[in-house]
């Protein structure tokens, strides 16, 4: 499945790390400081993803697995430190336009079209236009 990959890809940045997904405003793809468009981008989508487990995961659905991924609180989620640093070399092709149009698509789409259970963890997924153009 496209989308489980392209939360995989941007989950790798920050995976090894201890999974980091927090929330920041929809204008927010652009960088700023120095920062890399694209490396702004993977932070907000993965603040948003904090934002969107808690929403769409029932406090009884959340396991041990989920605590492992998004912590127990949207505000342990966003404080968990994130990779996206290495972001911009994994996606040199980064289009902030579909950056743009992922991150409000991802906001607003409803949870019965971003949840799914990954062995057993509720997981939620990504827009098909949030895939790296360079991993298709």
């Amino acid at each position: 499945m496209p989308q489980t990959r392209a939360l995989s890809i941007l989950l790798a940045a920050f995976a090894l790390a201890a999974f980091a997904l927090a929330v920041v405003a929809l204008g927010g793809c652009g960088g700023g400081n120095g920062v890399p468009k694209s490396q702004a981008y993977c932070h907000d989508i993965l603040q948003e993803a904090c934002i969107r487990a808690f929403e769409c995961v029932p406090p009884a659905d959340r396991n041990d697995g989920f605590a492992a991924m998004y912590g127990t609180s949207v505000e342990q989620c966003r404080a968990k430190p994130d990779r996206c640093v290495e972001y911009p070399n994994q996606c040199p092709d980064y289009d902030p336009d579909l950056g743009d149009t992922c991150l409000s698509n991802f906001t607003f789409q409803t949870c019965l079209q971003i949840l799914f259970i990954q062995d057993g963890v509720p997981t939620i997924s990504l827009p098909g236009e949030c895939i790296c153009p360079a991993t298709m």
